[in-house]
């Protein structure tokens, strides 16, 4: 029955073949799409009520959930040895991503009680992980040791943060958090410098791959609600809507998979490895912000089923402000991972200036709403084509040089 319910847990093999996503894996990014959701719907009622302080507690918020998020991943790539305990432990952060959702509303309220429990509970179940990779991989003992004490160390912090802060004013409380994430950011850092962990590339770059996939489906939402209410109105104004959303979110998915992340990670640089990692904080983040512009475009319809309508420049506003940070994010990841960034000022250009056209044409009220659409999509469109004639003239040369 031992045999049966564990396996010696080692590092993986950096260059194993085919390595792949597994059920597990996959099934944990569904229960963590629930927390992700939840803050963007936060972050949605917040802007439909103008409170527009909250997008730093969005902001602060989302940043412990992608970080419990990253730190399975890694792991799970080193030394994922899918047996019963490592199945259990995982389901154990699962049930704490599940915490940090029901608790979503409370960060912004100003309740992080729950929210905090549910982190800190990932992160135990985490810190058991890696004592029992420090315990059966004798190689990566001293660097598994650094990552599961650094992990008790800042959940001892974190209690205390909770208990000194919670009377606190909001903005307190917040700039102490993002403080002592900063902490948090440095156990990687620190722990891999003893020896790196034995992370799989194209593992992790799928793994990601994968997430940002997950993350796009909250703007997949956000045009179907928008589609819904315009057919109240209108069933052309319904289409032209949610054309030019489809387009929108189906152009940001395809500027993603134009940067080969797995070739770029492929010599385990740890130094890149880390702007990878780090970098899709703002990735994952303002994606998840798209489909909230997008719930702020659906709201604009809701008056013909009784609601009381949005306001198209909060909304056009939204989404330029999410696209143009998701843009410049994956550009400097690009230039800095890729080392492929001939056209990285073109892109930051683009990445600028088309998302402030859809603005100033929402500003106006003189084009409908899905013009401003079509404008905001047109700059990862442009992108897109960069990166192509990019990739064409690198390919000219290497048959030159051949």
């Amino acid at each position: 029955m031992k045999q049966l319910c564990a396996r010696r847990m080692q590092g993986r093999d950096v260059h194993e073949q085919h390595r792949a996503a597994t059920p597990l894996e996959l099934f944990y990014d569904l229960v963590f799409v629930i927390a992700i959701g939840a803050c963007a719907s936060s972050l949605h009622h917040a802007l439909a009520e103008h409170h527009y302080s909250d997008i730093w507690v969005y902001l602060a918020v989302f940043m412990p959930m992608w970080w419990a998020w990253m730190n399975y991943t890694w792991f799970s790539s080193a030394f994922d040895c899918d047996d019963t305990a490592f199945r259990l432990l995982s389901m154990v952060q699962m049930f704490g991503a599940l915490l940090m959702a029901a608790g979503m509303k409370g960060f912004f309220n100003g309740d992080a009680l729950l929210g905090l429990l549910g982190f800190i509970v990932m992160r135990i179940a985490m810190a058991s992980l890696w004592f029992r990779a420090a315990k059966e991989d004798p190689p990566y003992a001293t660097t598994a040791r650094r990552y599961a004490y650094g992990i008790l160390f800042m959940q001892t912090i974190w209690v205390l943060w909770y208990w000194f802060t919670k009377d606190m004013d909001i903005v307190v409380r917040l700039v102490s958090m993002l403080f002592f994430m900063g902490g948090e950011l440095l156990v990687p850092i620190l722990a891999e410098r003893i020896k790196h962990t034995p992370w799989h590339p194209h593992h992790i770059a799928e793994r990601y791959g994968l997430l940002t996939i997950i993350v796009l489906g909250e703007g997949i939402i956000g045009v179907g609600n928008a589609i819904m209410n315009a057919r109240e109105l209108d069933v052309v104004q319904a289409l032209l809507i949610g054309f030019a959303g489809t387009v929108l979110v189906f152009a940001l998915w395809w500027l993603y998979f134009k940067v080969p992340f797995a070739q770029a990670l492929h010599d385990h640089n740890l130094r890149r490895g880390i702007l990878f990692g780090y970098g899709h904080y703002l990735i994952f983040a303002s994606l998840a912000a798209v489909g909230t512009g997008l719930e702020l475009v659906a709201d604009n319809f809701t008056v013909a089923s009784g609601g009381h309508g949005g306001d198209p420049v909060l909304a056009i506003m939204t989404l330029a402000v999410a696209v143009a940070v998701y843009m410049l994010t994956l550009s400097s990841i690009r230039a800095a991972v890729v080392k492929a960034g001939k056209y990285k000022f073109t892109a930051i250009i683009a990445a600028v200036l088309l998302p402030t056209l859809a603005s100033i044409t929402a500003l106006t009220h003189l084009l409908p709403l899905w013009v401003s659409l079509l404008v905001m999509a047109a700059a990862p469109v442009v992108v897109i084509r960069l990166y192509d004639h990019e990739e064409a003239v690198q390919a000219n040369e290497a048959a030159n040089l051949a």
